[in-house]
């Protein structure tokens, strides 16, 4: 298994093996050079603040519990970090298992935050492809053997996709709007200006060194000297030139879950491979009736290792609550070996607000009625949507049946520019959507409906968009 060169290895140093030694024997240890406030009388809280890589114990332990009682298996806090959002845990994730060029393989079609995540730890981003074959989307096994090659003859780029499933020679007019190819023009996530809660110098951690992690009395524990990566790739994942595959379970915005044959497929070329998996399952609690039974979180995944992601913003359907989390799995070595790896990552960015950590529990109990809410509202919009398009004997829509998540797809005959359908609804209905070709999805005349819009609003404005594809048609 391959971990990055950009986190070297923590061993103690002589300093802390002597402070260690002392605290053994029992002897009083007095730290003069504390920059922590909390311990010395001054600062807001009750008790002195100690940070911990992986976020609050107590509140760990609490999502370990929940999560325990939601997937029917034994979940240890210890192997769980807690994560402002799940972008922060993709570029966690990246550093820990890519330096600089290397590749992920990431599904499309597909959002495509993945992608500007990546160019932003200059990381290359393969895609492999899910393909509609009439009633579904299922993963295409030869795509995975084709991002091979591209993820091996790439080795030069510093960033940026290797390949996009729709190109603009395929979408004729259309400008890519960004570095990504083949993708529509999005919003950005602006680094400048953006709040902060620490300076490079005199931050409010109790850390000694910016590589050094702290005990209970702010002395360094150990400190990474080591110059590389202990880890080096075998022979297979050094062939593929991927050092992780990104799951989206299900996917967004076509609602594929993995059924239990495409799980077992990804999970053998990553063995085969030597390459960790990256679950994305922010959206797995709310399947829709299309759902197949033999789904299957990978969260938890033993026999492979394995960084599940998920969080409040999809659970209690509240983008602002900003507490997600990132789950360890897999053979002990490897996780043992990982974890050690990410408490260094996280460590440097400090940890998890004990603020949020303290109202986990409070929210974590909400789950399960809002997640009742959320798909009753998703199920009832798909249901009217199909009914509506049902209803018109030549509608030229077909509704592109959603497994799971928040969105539905609506395929019309590819002869119908979308810009032209998006611009149109805009400019004479007020109406907003996302063109397929946004997602790189492998053929035209597509779009993207939200299935969250409440009852009323969305019956009506699902009748004008039917109507001006039809009107086009």
């Amino acid at each position: 298994m391959h971990f990055s060169r950009r986190v070297s290895h923590p061993e103690p140093n002589a300093i802390s093996l002597a402070v260690q030694r002392r605290r053994a024997q029992g002897k009083t240890l007095v730290n003069i050079s504390d920059s922590n406030p909390t311990r010395h009388g001054l600062g807001k809280g009750n008790s002195p603040y100690q940070a911990n890589p992986r976020g609050s114990l107590e509140a760990r332990r609490a999502l370990a519990k929940y999560l325990s009682a939601r997937d029917s298996r034994e979940v240890n806090p210890d192997n769980l970090y807690l994560l402002s959002s799940t972008s922060q845990g993709y570029s966690w994730l990246m550093k820990l298992l890519c330096d600089f060029g290397e590749a992920v393989l990431s599904p499309t079609p597909g959002y495509p935050l993945i992608e500007t995540l990546a160019d932003l730890e200059n990381v290359q981003v393969v895609p492999y492809r899910y393909a509609w074959l009439g009633r579904k989307w299922e993963l295409d096994p030869l795509s995975l053997i084709a991002s091979e090659g591209f993820a091996g003859e790439q080795g030069g780029r510093t960033s940026g996709t290797v390949s996009a499933q729709v190109s603009d020679e395929r979408l004729p007019g259309r400008e890519s709007g960004g570095c990504m190819l083949g993708r529509g023009s999005r919003g950005s996530r602006s680094l400048i200006g953006r709040g902060s809660d620490r300076s490079l110098l005199g931050r409010e951690s109790d850390r000694d060194s910016v590589s050094a992690v702290s005990d209970s009395d702010g002395f360094p524990v150990m400190q990474a000297f080591e110059n590389a990566s202990t880890s080096t790739p075998n022979d297979s994942a050094r062939s593929s030139g991927a050092r992780a595959l990104i799951v989206i379970n299900p996917s967004n915005p076509t609602g594929a879950y993995l059924d239990s044959c495409e799980r077992k497929t990804l999970l053998n070329y990553c063995a085969r491979h030597s390459l960790p998996l990256i679950a994305d399952e922010v959206f797995y609690d709310f399947p829709l009736p299309a759902a197949p039974s033999s789904r299957a979180r990978l969260a938890g995944c033993p026999q492979n290792l394995t960084f599940a992601l998920d969080g409040l913003s999809k659970s209690l359907s509240a983008p602002g609550y900003k507490i997600a989390w990132l789950e360890v799995s897999g053979p002990d070595s490897l996780v043992a070996e990982a974890k050690t790896r990410l408490d260094i990552i996280a460590d440097a960015y400090l940890p998890f607000s004990e603020i949020l950590a303290g109202q986990l529990p409070g929210f974590l109990e909400e789950i399960p009625r809002q997640v009742a809410l959320t798909r009753g509202r998703c199920a009832a919009n798909l249901e009217v949507l199909e009914d509506l398009v049902a209803a018109d004997s030549t509608s030229p829509v077909t509704v592109l049946e959603p497994q799971g998540g928040w969105n539905v797809l609506l395929r019309f005959p590819s002869h119908v520019d979308e810009d032209e359908l998006v611009k149109q609804l805009l400019d004479e209905q007020g109406i907003y959507l996302q063109p397929g070709y946004f997602f790189d999805l492998p053929f035209n005349g597509a779009i993207s409906l939200s299935l969250l819009l409440e009852a009323d609003s969305f019956r009506e404005n699902a009748v004008k968009v039917l109507r001006s594809i039809k009107a086009l048609s």
